[in-house]
């Protein structure tokens, strides 16, 4: 989700209305006209953000064109898909996203986060107004726990007046990877285009008077647009078509560990938008250096922007941020029940390393388990080790850290 964009933008991705007809529709350039192009130029760009830009910076990756696979996978109905929202008569959509550089963060932090908007074109107004009451739909069924690590909480309506074709706005608080972040949207229908605001800060102060105002400016950019009164360039996006990234060349392979081992296991994982791949490991002796190891494993993550890595890195190397990854993995990989859990980050050299130890009791000894989590770019790597406590070593684990870091850079 990534674990940081799901977080941040779940209830930005909604966009609501009812199906009412009427409104003052600019009529000059017909609906069937709207080009990608058109879309490009319809959402707000910085200069047009007022005082909710200050700080923020253009966030290429989460702008831009938005596909029917890419909205499915921002959607709070996991059933959804690219086809399912083409049959719906989505065509395209576009978002333009703006966001303080290294926030959220762990600490408590105040104001804006991020401030986005975007628009969606329909087949038609029909197929826009059966979009939009969905979302709403959705909202009321999937608010509590929205996947095992998010939940959307507090959700409630405000009345929009004077925007678009029925505008309506919502507030809603999402939770998860230890972050509180509290959004309001506002989003409106002209004919078959859905236009949307969202603003998330880090505190619950009231912002929907500038959220109602930023709205506004999109719906006339809107109908400047449908009624060819708006012809500018679109803001430049730069970095936004890097090549893919395959995290199996990445992940820690035999020739990078001590001779002896063997592979136990390998295969590419998706959560989300993060791909990754993981490669367990068989230790000759079960020894590692001069600890006895139970269990090895080396994955690699692709994340969805270097400031979400940066984020997943710096949470990783937090008390709170350690201790809910150790019983992740306890939990869901050693299937282990968690019993008298210790956790403790503990420094590494290198701004771009995290570590910690964690240790619990089980039924026949004291288990330790050893995280190294090394970042470079969009590429989060890691390396987990599980040994008896008091024969497990930090040390062994953390002096693979310069080979994990090598194989992160090995390849562009």
């Amino acid at each position: 989700m990534t674990p940081l964009r799901g977080a941040a933008f779940l209830l930005c991705g909604l966009v609501l209305a009812s199906c009412g007809q009427g409104g003052n529709r600019a009529a000059d350039r017909p609906d069937a006209e709207v080009t990608k192009a058109d879309l490009a130029i319809m959402v707000v760009p910085a200069d047009e953000l007022g005082g909710l830009a200050q700080g923020l910076r253009l966030a290429p990756e989460d702008s831009g064109s938005s596909s029917n696979a890419a909205a499915a996978r921002q959607s709070l109905d996991p059933k959804d898909s690219a086809r399912r929202l083409r049959g719906a008569g989505r065509v395209v959509g576009y978002e333009l996203t703006y966001m303080r550089p290294g926030a959220p963060s762990g600490k408590r932090t105040r104001g804006v986060v991020s401030v986005g908007s975007s628009v969606e074109l329909m087949q038609d107004a029909v197929d826009a107004s059966r979009f939009l009451n969905k979302q709403v739909n959705d909202h009321e069924r999937f608010e509590g726990t929205v996947s095992d690590h998010v939940r959307l909480t507090g959700a409630s309506g405000f009345p929009v007046r004077g925007i678009g074709e029925e505008a309506e706005g919502i507030r809603g608080t999402v939770r998860g990877f230890g972050l509180v972040l509290h959004t309001t949207v506002v989003a409106f229908r002209r004919g078959r285009i859905v236009g949307s605001v969202g603003v998330v800060r880090a505190d619950r102060r009231d912002v929907r008077a500038a959220a109602t105002r930023l709205a506004i400016t999109l719906d006339s950019r809107i109908q400047r647009v449908l009624g060819g009164q708006l012809q500018e360039d679109p803001v430049p996006l730069p970095g936004v078509k890097r090549p893919r990234i395959d995290p199996k060349p990445l992940t820690l392979r035999l020739a990078d560990l001590p001779p002896g081992p063997t592979v136990a296991g390998e295969g590419y994982r998706r959560h989300g938008n993060v791909r990754s791949f993981l490669r367990e490991f068989d230790l000759a002796g079960g020894r590692l250096g001069s600890s006895e190891v139970l269990y090895l494993r080396s994955m690699t993550q692709i994340l969805e922007s270097e400031d979400t890595a940066a984020f997943t890195l710096r949470y990783a190397g937090t008390a709170k941020g350690s201790r809910r990854l150790a019983r992740v993995f306890a939990s869901g990989v050693l299937k282990a029940e968690l019993r008298a859990l210790a956790v403790r980050p503990f420094e590494v050299e290198g701004a771009d390393t995290a570590a910690a130890v964690a240790t619990f009791r089980a039924p026949k000894m004291q288990v330790a388990i050893v995280l190294l989590y090394v970042r470079s770019g969009v590429a989060l790597g890691s390396l987990t080790a599980v040994g008896p406590a008091g024969e497990l070593d930090p040390g062994d684990v953390v002096a693979l850290a310069p080979a994990l870091r090598a194989r992160l850079r090995s390849t562009p």
